[in-house]
């Protein structure tokens, strides 16, 4: 598996605005983990990631650790 850290729109914000949330998610590959954070709870569905990067074990765990979602 790897790991990656995902940045997608948020909702909740008003019409036409977001803001942005960072899910650290581990899978097999990058579309998967695209597709895994879309279905996210507070993302904005009809939207795709903003930012999407690989990150390592060690900096997937500190993410972990810090995120809401566990």
């Amino acid at each position: 598996m790897k790991y990656f850290a995902i940045t997608c729109p948020r909702g909740h914000a008003g019409n036409g605005r977001s803001t942005e949330i960072t899910f650290a998610i581990e899978a097999p590959n990058i579309m998967e983990a695209n597709a895994i954070a879309m279905r996210m709870p507070s993302v904005k569905h009809t939207a795709y990631p903003i930012r999407s990067i690989e990150i390592s074990h060690r900096e997937y765990l500190r993410r972990r650790s810090q995120s809401a979602y566990r």
